[in-house]
């Protein structure tokens, strides 16, 4: 009687709840609040009203997990006629709304034809969201980085990392035009396909940071998000930083926190390759290096702006490998 008179509350997770709030709010709670009003851009009204129209999922059968994160949990499900994956999400609204959102805004790209983005599948009120099935591994899982040091280096190994890399930013490259930004490249949200002969050898996944204008403000930067991130600003050069950082980590498994910007530029990113010692040929590495220091420049005036061109360097790259 007294949980009742007490009103309800929304626990973020399952809805109204009879009764008072049973734990005090946390700064980060009341701060998320506050800035909540900041956050209702052009992206998040278009996935309220995209969202309501599509609160149904196939019929399913749960299998296995296949994954868990910080977002929530992918099972593996079966459709009868072929399996999916289906992602129940945690937490607050927007990361599902994004992901719908998203999914959705890509669903009739070349990118999701050819397997490079899930295809979006359906959506509930429960925070579930259902895409197709990748068959594949995180790339770290792979084994392939460091792929231009010595001994794990061979020029397969480098080719298969380098096409991979390739069909993720092109998916990324076709997101943007469209106005979709990731926000959220990095190798853990990657996956390299198991069979080499796929049509796509990378799955760029977890589109839940997904935005088209402004994203929240990040409280801490990580290893392969661009600094404007911390403001909340967002365009195709934020996910130009989050692709070369991928590509830098792919080549020599180092991260901005291990090379710092003095150590980015081309000149230098040329030796750090030579001296990898793997792949001595400098007509395959000068592109790489001219990629990942244009790409990860920290100053958006002086990174490039799209990855159509630093496409075209890794391209040449992978060109000149298949010469030697």
């Amino acid at each position: 009687e007294e949980m009742l008179q007490c009103g309800s509350w929304d626990d973020g997770l399952f809805g109204d709840l009879p009764g008072g709030n049973p734990r005090p709010k946390k700064k980060r709670e009341e701060r998320e609040e506050r800035e909540a009003p900041e956050r209702k851009d052009s992206m998040c009204e278009a996935c309220e009203a995209d969202v309501s129209k599509a609160l149904s999922l196939p019929k399913h059968e749960r299998i296995r997990q296949v994954g868990k994160g910080k977002q929530g949990a992918c099972f593996l499900v079966d459709l009868g006629a072929t399996t999916a994956v289906l992602k129940e999400m945690k937490g607050g609204g927007r990361p599902f709304r994004a992901e719908v959102w998203a999914l959705q805004e890509l669903q009739d790209s070349e990118a999701v034809h050819r397997g490079a983005i899930p295809a979006f599948l359906g959506a509930d009120q429960k925070r579930r969201v259902m895409m197709s099935y990748f068959a594949g591994v995180k790339l770290p899982d792979a084994g392939l980085a460091p792929v231009l040091s010595a001994p794990s280096a061979t020029t397969a190994a480098t080719e298969r990392a380098l096409r991979c890399w390739l069909d993720v930013a092109s998916a990324v490259e076709e997101a943007n035009r469209n106005g979709v930004y990731h926000c959220d490249v990095n190798p853990w949200n990657v996956l390299i396909a198991e069979d080499e002969g796929a049509a796509s050898q990378g799955c760029l996944v977890d589109w839940a940071c997904s935005s088209a204008s402004k994203a929240p403000k990040l409280q801490r930067r990580g290893d392969f998000q661009a600094a404007e991130l911390l403001d909340g600003s967002v365009g195709s050069h934020t996910d130009v930083y989050g692709c070369t950082s991928t590509l830098l980590w792919l080549l020599l498994k180092r991260t901005r926190k291990g090379l710092v910007e003095h150590e980015r530029s081309r000149e230098r990113l040329l030796e750090h390759f030579q001296e990898a010692g793997a792949v001595e040929a400098t007509p395959v590495l000068e592109p790489l290096a001219a990629c990942c220091a244009w790409g990860m420049a920290e100053d958006v005036k002086e990174r490039c702006p799209t990855l159509a061109p630093l496409l075209e360097l890794v391209k040449n790259a992978t060109q000149q490998m298949e010469k030697k």
